[in-house]
């Protein structure tokens, strides 16, 4: 069992699935700081999710493609 801590920055993440993963394991994204824009992604799902401060969002990174889009302020 691993467990990892990405933290990204002002930073655009192409979408991707985290193929590595262990297949039952969930990823928990935290929003963090103060910022605008970085909405978080699902294009199979046709989704975009406008994170605020302290949201979490719980997801199987290995199943779902995902990305975010840039961050237009951050701190």
């Amino acid at each position: 069992m691993f467990t990892v801590i990405a933290i990204n920055y002002n930073s655009i993440i192409d979408v991707h699935w985290d193929e590595h993963d262990e297949p039952n394991s969930l990823c928990c994204l935290v929003a963090l700081g103060d910022f605008k824009g970085g909405e978080l992604i699902f294009p199979q799902l046709q989704i975009i999710v406008s994170l605020r401060l302290g949201q979490v969002v719980v997801f199987l990174s290995r199943l779902l493609l995902h990305g975010n889009l840039k961050v237009t302020r951050g701190i």
